[in-house]
């Protein structure tokens, strides 16, 4: 197994070799710098990133990560506490963040030969130590740290990095030698997903860099996305040395996506600038807001394309300044210190930017790594302090540095444990992980300048506030004052559901039923019978059914025409009783004209149960009083024309009196038949009694009234009611010819036909009414217009004749004459007296 991984080692080694070997080294490539030491530590920086192999501009940020290794180093160096009588040095290389060179540059570190074949790739380089590196801290960019960690896996040599976040890189069986003091992107996804859910961003675009921080850090946000019910719309990644028409490819389907006005990027420097620069080149509807991952967010600000950024939120890693280390870069630029090649290159830039001639001023570190690079290096320091507290507790110097066992000293570095740079407990996981803690940040323009202002913490370790945002600290652009939204599921008003559409994660809304509730956001329920959905669908109540309104015109109509008929009918009962010795009173019957105005009256209170709200009570009510009102209307009605009737046929024949003529004959009869009435409404309201019903009065059933139901029991009643009526139809025929002087059968036969019309007139109206309102109507109506004409026919008349026509003498002796001249004996004794008594037959 060895051999194999031997033979596999010099075979890559070899490969890459040649592969740099073919290319021109510059001078760039083969700068170092070396710091002796005991235990040496190698570093590796992107110098001069870009190019083939390598540029020619020098990336200010790593010139102070190096300057913060040097410090590190320094002050471990200085410490009795930590490696006592121990030193660390520092070989620093570049790897111009390219993936072959890093390989070159971790081989020629580790490898047994490598330090030779440096020289050979480099010549003329001198100073070039021979002792190997125990370990490497860097490279900052995860892939160059994925090529440098298979290097320390071949060879067993720590690597630990302190900006290379992929997850791909925790992956221990893979990367078995890699360390790292910065969290791992899986700690950034959750970082922007909790982000993304505070302003309720569910639907987003994500873009990332064609490279491992990239492809790894989107895969991962994927994957937590689709946990959280956060929907990726569109993800596209960023070319990388793109085409300008690739980029505009690029911003085309962005300004085409109406929907997600949030951008989600996980990239590296360049790829997001150049897509920034492409959105800025072109002619966007909407305003983009941009959520940037740590590998691009602390060097927006000051980009030529921070304009397009304004307003966006970055998730970068937490960190502190460290003054001590401040003050060592100030001490080290004004003394002219630091003599690692890259630092002169770094001064005279600085120099060249700010136009200051002033000897005191110095550069102020920007890159926000301080704490977890020099964690890095204190992480080499207190397993190294470890393991020599163990192996060489009184041996002095330890000799067995020299040949330490990588796979041993790796032990060492997973178990460490201290104190960090910003005093925090640090420590690695079973993965060589470290916790993550970052702080979002915010691009905001004041006073003419583009800044990072921090604007909340997301910390998972923490119990009380691992996730804050000062909402009132942000600046959302320059015309926008909320942060928007960005979704593609549209709010549904009450009673509607959300059903999904073609397009990917979006939703539109559909309405249910008129008579259906929304349940859970997701189907439609439809009520029971008599419940309706509530204002917002959210649950069926009971509808509460309408009846007969009394602010409705037609029923003030009604109760007014009702309360006359009432006032009419009880001035008719009051003249009746003081004109009871009248001889139109007295041969009209006063026993029948009492209760036919009874039946009158009766008709007229029937309003008042067929107006209440409809009860099992005041339907019953309505029935008996409407069929007995009837027939005590019209069974008097049809006692007295059959009396007229009987009367003359009897007088054309004999002088000899007809049967129940009199009061007491016609009270009998009239007693019968209203007993008949009062056993059919007894007998039919047993079967089936009229009681209160519901009716719907529209296709959606929204509106429910409440009304009598008339039964079988008011159809008999009614039908017995006709017959008599009919009957009255007939004798009022028959008695058309009796003289005028006994003209009551004529105002009988008007109000009885009249009747007949008004009641065939609203059996329709009835049966085809489609509202409580029409129905009790027509009902009133029926009794109104049958009590007024009854009354109207049967005893206006006399009324008015009683007190304008002629006095009762008068009105006598013209009876009598006329009696005579038709031959009929109206009495056995027509004297002056027995004329008086009864004109028509026996009225006593």
């Amino acid at each position: 197994m060895a051999q194999c991984s031997m033979f596999l080692g010099l075979f890559v080694y070899f490969t890459c070799i040649i592969t740099v070997c073919c290319s021109v080294l510059s001078g760039n490539v083969c700068e170092f710098y070396y710091e002796p030491g005991d235990v040496m530590i190698g570093g590796m920086l992107p110098m001069y990133p870009g190019g083939a192999p390598c540029g020619n501009s020098l990336l200010v940020p790593t010139v102070e990560i190096a300057e913060m290794w040097l410090y590190a180093v320094e002050s471990i160096n200085q410490r009795d506490d930590l490696l006592p009588n121990v030193t660390i040095g520092l070989e620093i290389r570049n790897d111009c963040g390219n993936q072959d060179i890093a390989m070159w540059s971790a081989m020629t570190m580790v490898a047994p030969t490598g330090r030779d074949e440096f020289l050979k790739a480099c010549p003329g380089t001198t100073g070039i130590p021979s002792k190997s590196v125990i370990g490497i801290v860097g490279p900052t960019r995860s892939t160059t740290s994925s090529v440098v960690a298979r290097i320390g896996r071949l060879y067993e040599v720590p690597v630990i990095s302190m900006a290379a976040t992929s997850d791909e890189l925790s992956d221990s069986e893979e990367y078995p030698y890699f360390l790292r003091t910065v969290p791992s992107d899986n700690f950034q996804a959750g970082a922007i997903l909790d982000l993304l859910e505070y302003f309720n961003w569910r639907y987003i675009t994500l873009l990332y860099s064609a490279d491992t921080y990239g492809i790894r850090g989107a895969h991962h946000l994927q994957l937590l996305a689709e946990e959280r019910g956060i929907c990726i719309g569109v993800t596209l990644p960023i070319p990388g040395f793109a085409r300008e028409s690739d980029l505009v490819d690029l911003t085309n389907t962005l300004n085409s996506s109406l929907v997600a006005d949030v951008v989600v990027v996980v990239s590296l420097k360049e790829a997001a600038e150049s897509l920034l620069t492409a959105v800025s080149k072109a002619k966007f509807m909407k305003k983009i807001t941009w959520v940037g991952s740590d590998g691009w967010g602390s060097s927006i600000a000051g980009s030529s394309v921070n304009h397009v950024a304004h307003g966006s939120i970055f998730v970068q890693l937490f960190n502190e300044i460290v003054p001590e280390f401040h003050s060592y870069f100030r001490d080290n630029y004004l003394n002219n210190a630091s003599h690692y090649p890259w630092y002169l290159e770094y001064v005279d830039r600085f120099r060249a930017s700010s136009n200051n001639v002033d000897e005191t001023s110095y550069p102020v570190p920007v890159i926000a790594l301080d704490i977890v690079t020099i964690n890095s290096v204190y992480v080499f320091a207190h397993a190294l302090h470890a393991y020599v507290e163990e192996y060489c507790s009184e041996q002095r110097p330890c000799e067995k540095l020299n040949s330490l066992d990588g796979e041993e000293f790796l032990g060492y570095l997973l178990n460490v444990s201290f104190e960090g740079a910003n005093g925090d407990p640090f420590y690695f996981d079973k993965n060589g992980d470290t916790a993550g803690k970052y702080k979002y940040r915010n691009l905001q323009f004041e006073d003419g300048v583009y800044q990072m202002v921090d604007i909340g913490i997301w910390d998972p370790s923490s119990e009380e506030d691992s996730f804050v945002i000062w909402e009132d600290s942000i600046q959302w652009g320059e015309d926008n004052s909320n942060p928007g939204d960005s979704t593609c599921h549209e709010e549904c008003s009450p009673g509607y559901y959300p059903v999904p559409l073609s397009r990917k994660c979006c939703w539109g809304c559909r309405k249910c039923p008129d008579n259906a509730i929304v349940v859970n956001d997701t189907e439609c329920l439809l009520c029971p019978e008599l419940e309706w959905p509530n204002y917002n669908f959210s649950e069926c109540i009971p509808i509460i059914p309408r009846t007969v309104g009394y602010n409705d015109p037609i029923i003030i109509v009604i109760i007014a025409s009702a309360s006359l008929g009432v006032f009419l009918t009880s001035l008719a009962i009051i003249g009746l009783i003081y004109h009871k010795n009248h001889a139109l009173i007295k041969a009209s019957s006063r026993e029948l004209s009492a209760c036919n105005l009874f039946g009158i009256l009766l008709a007229l209170l029937t309003h008042v149960p067929l107006l209440m709200t409809p009860t099992y009570t005041s339907c019953s009510f309505a029935e008996t009083m409407m069929t007995t009102s009837f027939t005590l209307t019209y069974a008097p009605t049809l006692l007295k024309v059959n009396r007229i009737f009987r009367i003359f046929q009897s007088g054309k024949k004999s002088v000899k009196r007809p049967k129940f003529v009199g009061p007491k004959g016609q009270l009998m009869l009239l007693g019968i038949a209203f007993a008949i009435q009062i056993v059919l409404v007894c007998c039919t309201a047993s079967i089936d009694p009229s009681t209160p019903q519901y009716l719907y009065t529209s296709s959606k059933k929204d509106t429910v009234e409440l009304y009598c139901r008339l039964g079988i029991g008011f159809l008999a009643s009614i039908a017995y009611n006709a017959i008599l009526i009919i009957a009255c139809c007939f004798y009022a025929f028959k008695a058309r010819k009796v003289p005028s002087n006994y003209n009551e059968s004529k105002f009988i036969a008007a109000s009885v036909y009249s009747t007949v019309v008004v009641c065939v007139s609203l059996i329709p109206v009835y049966t085809t009414a489609v509202g409580v309102v029409q129905m009790v109507s027509a009902l009133c109506a029926a009794l109104l217009l049958t009590a007024y004409i009854t009354l109207i026919s049967l005893y206006l008349p006399k009324l008015y004749a009683i007190h304008f026509v002629s006095d009762d003498e008068d009105l006598q002796i013209q009876n009598w004459r006329t009696s005579n001249r038709i031959g009929t004996e109206i009495s056995t004794r027509p004297t002056q007296n027995t004329s008086s008594g009864n004109n028509d037959g026996g009225g006593d």
